[in-house]
């Protein structure tokens, strides 16, 4: 019968130990709460979208997100890190069918038009990007 290796801490150590490990776990939700506060908002529809598009399931209703051209623009940037172009948007919406889905002016920037993540989505899938 071979012997396993065991380790002993007193009481006050393994609390310390546990009370450590809680801090640092305390500490970085914070850091994770605190980017997504300090964040642009463009940027955070922006990761929602892109994460819908990895997971469908990421987002309990895709039908109630909403985004609009700038935000779907940035999804894939071009090779300098910017948002795609405005004629490569005015293109992206009549080749991949998204000017025929149902859009609505955005709640937030005036004059813009919006689209549900779902036929984003499903656009995106059809213009094969």
């Amino acid at each position: 019968m071979s012997g396993q290796p065991a380790m002993i801490f007193l009481e006050h150590e393994l609390q310390h130990m546990l009370t450590e490990t809680a801090k640092q776990a305390a500490q970085e939700v914070i850091d994770s709460f605190k980017s997504e506060l300090s964040s642009d908002p463009n940027e955070v529809v922006i990761r929602k979208l892109r994460r819908y598009f990895a997971d469908r399931r990421s987002v309990a209703n895709p039908r109630d997100q909403w985004a609009n051209g700038l935000h779907i623009r940035s999804i894939k940037t071009n090779t300098r890190g910017k948002p795609r172009s405005q004629s490569w948007f005015q293109q992206f919406k009549v080749k991949s069918g998204l000017n025929d889905c149902f859009s609505r002016k955005s709640l937030s920037s005036g004059g813009f038009r919006e689209w549900c993540f779902e036929d984003i989505a499903n656009a995106w899938e059809q213009s094969h990007f």
